[in-house]
Order: structure tokens, then C-alpha cells, then sequence
């Protein structure tokens, strides 16, 4: 028993150095991108994917469903729990995916720019395809193998920021932010599918669902009440 935790403190340790690591990575990786993207574009192109990330990254709380978390936690995880929430995470990405294409107009209303429309419209497949991720990203933290992760995020931003880059450089404009986020997505996708064996089979447990949500429901009102918090004054700037 001594052995396993000492085993576990270390795994811990060393996933909270790695998680030090990627989030300073990232923050550094953002820092030159953004300073090399602000000689290429307008403050007009960062505003306007700005007012888009708003609803984007609410949206995608509620995406996550707080079932993340719950497959971190749950002791007796098994096959039903990992590929009910593989389906719902799914499910709810394409639901969301479908609201944010009909209510961008009502959104660029309040903001009193049409320009957004577009852009929320193609940022909104970030729901559907961050879904397929979800659960093996889960699996990762659950499994502390924050090194994987830690390559994963730098690795999807340093591809996203390049795209950026290239097309900001070619004239794309803010189209150069919004292509760079779906490639970072979908790069991220990639890479974690690649390093986790685990596979959804066609199958749901309603009984599963539920005990994953149940815990699920307390993370999401909180991470909801968090991201309004931290992002209310944008609301009222962005009009």
C-alpha cells in the first residue's frame, strides 16, 4: 500500500509539472502568434472573432456536460460509462452545433454586427468535432499521463498557429483566426486518437448516463457560473 502511493505522488507530481509545462507552452506559443498576427490584421479581425469566442466557449461548456470530470473520478469505470458519454458528447455537439447556426443572426443582432454571423456559424463545428475528444482526453488525465496531453495541446497550437500565419500572410484576414481554430480542433483530435487505443462501439446505457451525470451536473453549474463570471464585462463591452 505504501509502495501505491508513493507510486501515486509521483504520477501526481509529474503531472502537475507537465501541466505546469503546457499551459506555460501554450501561453508562450499564443504570445508570438498573436504578436506576429497583429502586424497582419486588423484590431477590427480580433474583435470580431472576440464577440464569436463569447458564445463559442459557453457553448462549449455546456457541451461538456461536466462528463469529463465524472470519468476522472469514477472508481468503477467500465465500457458502458466510456461509450455512453462518447454518444452523448456527440449528440450534444451536433445539437449545439445546429442552435449556434440558427441563433448567430439573433446573436450579431445584439452586437449590431452581421459580420459575426459567419464566423460563429463555422467556429459552431468546434462543438461537434471537440465532442470526439472528450473521452479519451478523460481517460488521459484519469490515467495522470499529463505528458500526453502536454504534447497533444502544443503540439495542435504550434500546427494552429502556423495555418494562421500562412493564411493571414496570404490575405485571408479574420478568416486566418477562424480556419486556425478549427485546425487546431481537428489536430488535436488526431494526435489524442492516436495515442489512446480505447474505441467507442454503437451502444448506450441510459442507467450509465445517468451515474456519470448525476456527478456531471454539479461540475458543469459551476464551470458554467465560472465562465459567466470571468466573461460577463465581454458581453456588455462587445455591444
Amino acid at each position: 500500500m505504501n509502495q501505491q502511493a508513493e507510486t501515486l505522488r509521483k504520477k501526481t507530481l509529474k503531472g502537475i509539472i507537465w501541466t505546469a509545462i503546457s499551459n506555460f507552452g501554450q501561453q508562450g506559443i499564443q504570445f508570438v502568434v498573436t504578436i506576429i498576427l497583429a502586424r497582419l490584421l486588423t484590431p477590427k479581425d480580433f474583435g470580431l472573432v472576440g464577440i464569436a469566442s463569447i458564445f463559442i466557449g459557453l457553448a462549449t461548456v455546456v457541451n461538456q456536460l461536466g462528463i469529463g470530470a465524472a470519468l476522472v473520478q469514477r472508481k468503477d469505470l467500465d465500457e458502458g460509462h466510456l461509450t455512453s458519454a462518447f454518444w452523448t458528447n456527440i449528440t450534444m455537439g451536433v445539437v449545439l452545433c445546429i442552435l449556434m447556426i440558427g441563433f448567430a443572426p439573433f446573436i450579431a443582432s445584439y452586437f449590431k454586427n452581421p459580420q459575426v454571423i459567419p464566423i460563429l456559424r463555422v467556429l459552431s463545428l468546434t462543438f461537434l468535432l471537440g465532442s470526439l475528444s472528450i473521452v479519451p482526453g478523460s481517460l488521459l488525465r484519469r490515467e495522470l499521463l499529463f505528458n500526453k496531453l502536454a504534447y497533444v495541446n502544443i503540439s495542435a497550437l504550434v500546427i494552429s498557429g502556423l495555418v494562421s500565419v500562412i493564411l493571414a500572410f496570404l490575405g485571408y484576414g479574420v478568416w486566418s483566426l477562424v480556419w486556425g481554430r478549427i485546425v487546431q480542433v481537428i489536430a488535436g483530435i488526431t494526435l489524442i486518437w492516436l495515442i489512446v487505443s480505447w474505441r467507442p462501439s454503437f451502444s448506450f446505457s441510459l442507467k450509465k448516463f445517468k451515474e456519470l451525470f448525476s456527478f456531471g451536473i454539479s461540475v458543469l453549474g459551476t464551470n458554467l457560473l465560472t465562465y459567466i463570471k470571468k466573461n460577463s464585462d465581454y458581453f456588455i463591452i462587445g455591444k
